[in-house]
């Protein structure tokens, strides 16, 4: 199941990866498919489904609240209980409200994340994190960050003598301008990620 890559701002200066997976036989049951210009599942390929740019966007904005609360606020004993998911440290659970999907995520993610933001500090998480012999690893490379490129269209106001002018030089009239923003990037490894496994989608969505 090839997935899609999208980044997710956790503070004004620092963002984390997070690897997006489309199940396509829950997509395909669930009869939410739409082949068009406007389609929130773009059909890649015969056996695969991604999602366009866009409606990554929507996605992060509908699961981000929930998204947030698990991974620094939530009590990491309740979050991963004695028994792991096929024997793993990993946490599997549903978040969404109009769109549906599951997020993987292991504890030595979550705890690094925590302890690199300052989140790490209740006293029973520390504890827990002992008795389960997990490290956190609070170094970062120096050269991991994400640049964004933001765009800008300003408007040139004419004089009253120009205004009488012939319109000949209308491209003129206008500027483009852009600046590219730096944040760093945390918890940026392929071995230990975040994943999210979409299951469902909006039925319908206006543009």
């Amino acid at each position: 199941m090839p997935g899609s890559h999208t980044f997710i701002k956790i503070t004004p200066g620092c963002s984390i990866p997070a690897r997006v997976f489309v199940n396509r036989k829950r997509i395909v049951s669930n009869g939410t498919v739409a082949i068009n210009d406007r389609s929130i599942i773009k059909l890649s390929s015969i056996n695969s489904l991604r999602l366009s740019n866009n409606d990554l966007t929507n996605l992060i904005m509908d699961i981000k609240p929930e998204l947030e609360n698990l991974l620094f606020h939530e009590s990491l004993r309740l979050l991963f209980p004695s028994k792991f998911v096929h024997g793993s440290d990993k946490l599997v659970k549903d978040i969404g409200t109009r769109w549906r999907c599951k997020v993987v995520v292991s504890l030595g993610y979550v705890a690094t994340l925590r302890f690199k933001l300052g989140y790490l500090q209740d006293e029973e998480d520390i504890a827990f994190l002992e008795d389960r012999k997990i490290d956190v690893m609070a170094k970062e490379s120096p050269r991991t960050a994400l640049l964004t490129k933001e765009l800008k269209f300003s408007f040139i106001q004419r004089e009253e003598d120009e205004e009488n002018e012939e319109h000949n030089a209308v491209d003129d009239k206008k500027t483009l301008s852009y600046k590219l923003n730096k944040s760093a990037l945390l918890n940026n490894s392929i071995v230990d990620s975040l994943d999210l496994y979409v299951t469902s989608r909006p039925h319908s969505q206006k543009s």
